[in-house]
């Protein structure tokens, strides 16, 4: 599989609008407990990390009920064949395809860390298809580089035969 998977638009937050709201309205600083972790307020996983107002980032990363999962938006630029595409059109992301040349496809793939979450773990199942698998582990290896690691942490990867791994409990 010829595939390439690359990180598109991510949400970006107003920092000094969140932090000042929060603190006139609710008394609680939401990064506290950001400057307290390994995260830093650039790291896109920050703000799923302070969104439950807790000041507890790992705990609310590690959380697929955190209410942030659901505001926070993520957009992926794929070079795919049909069968990359085909294998897309079941994960609940939303989809965006235009034919290209030599049987690509360029995909735009999008959804909440939520759908995100779903998605990965549908994917990189051992009874998927090896494209989705395929794309699913590049997907999770690019959010573990933009600091997202947390959101997955509870997963353990198990190498396949073929290259690729699924995720278990």
């Amino acid at each position: 599989m010829d595939y390439e998977i690359y990180p598109l638009a991510i949400t970006h937050v107003e920092w000094s609008i969140f932090t000042d709201v929060c603190q006139r309205v609710i008394g609680v600083s939401p990064t506290r407990g950001i400057d307290a972790s390994h995260l830093k307020l650039k790291d896109p996983a920050a703000f799923l990390g302070s969104f439950d107002t807790q000041n507890e980032p790992l705990i609310a990363l590690r959380d697929s009920f955190n209410p942030g999962h659901k505001h926070f938006s993520i957009s992926f630029i794929m070079v795919l064949d049909t069968e990359g595409v085909i294998a897309l059109q079941n994960t609940g992301l939303e989809l965006f395809t235009r034919e290209g040349k030599r049987r690509q496809i360029l995909a735009i793939a999008t959804g909440s860390m939520d759908e995100w979450h779903r998605a990965v773990c549908y994917g990189c199942r051992e009874i998927a298809s090896l494209e989705l698998r395929f794309i699913m582990n590049h997907v999770v290896a690019r959010f573990e580089q933009a600091g997202f690691r947390e959101i997955f942490s509870h997963l353990k990867k198990h190498k396949l035969h073929d290259q690729t791994f699924v995720l278990r409990s």
